[in-house]
């Protein structure tokens, strides 16, 4: 199996079962009560088509504007991106993509945390 189809197929994957662990992670799972579940998922294959390699199709809010409101914690935070790491290595995905990922979701930090 080629890599670029071992990714693809990583990728399909990781979104539902990512959602998955936070819906039901007591440190987060009230953060997703008010939340389109299947809008967010569509922005984050968006997000990960984008880091894996491929365009960047997201056409939605600023992650400011989309997290306002929310008032996220810096713990919470650490969990969704916990939660997205565990996810990416049950998955197999390669080391190099999981720094990545969480490079670019740590870089969003003060944009999510405190809003």
């Amino acid at each position: 199996m080629s890599t670029s189809t071992k990714i693809l197929e990583a990728k399909m994957l990781l979104t539902p079962r990512f959602y998955k662990k936070n819906l039901s992670d007591d440190r987060i799972k009230e953060v997703w009560a008010k939340t389109d579940m299947n809008k967010l998922k569509d922005h984050q294959r968006s997000f990960l088509t984008y880091v894996f390699g491929g365009s960047n199709n997201y056409t939605g809010r600023s992650m400011r504007a989309a997290h306002a409101g929310y008032n996220i914690t810096d713990a919470q935070f650490d969990a969704v991106v916990e939660n997205l790491t565990n996810t990416m290595k049950e998955l197999g995905i390669a080391q190099e993509y999981v720094d990545q990922v969480n490079a670019i979701a740590k870089s969003e930090h003060d944009d999510v945390v405190g809003h």
